[in-house]
């Protein structure tokens, strides 16, 4: 699974249509956190790409992969 992430999906970018808000940099701790306890994936890589065209931000792709005892 890829998941990217902006500044924009941060706390201060948190609202009704994406409350979930997190850091960019707490986000490995968390799928670290939430695949250790009984998510059968883990963070496979951070991919660190350009800046967004539409808004020019920063952003980071997260590779999530599932562990191979629950594949």
């Amino acid at each position: 699974m890829y998941i990217e992430h902006t500044m924009a999906h941060s706390v201060e970018g948190a609202g009704e249509m994406d409350p979930f808000g997190a850091h960019p940099m707490v986000m490995p701790y968390l799928f670290f956190v939430w695949g250790r306890k009984g998510g059968g994936y883990h963070l496979d890589a951070i991919l660190e790409v350009d800046a967004k065209q539409n808004n020019g931000m920063q952003a980071w792709i997260f590779v999530l992969a599932l562990d191979a005892h629950s594949a």
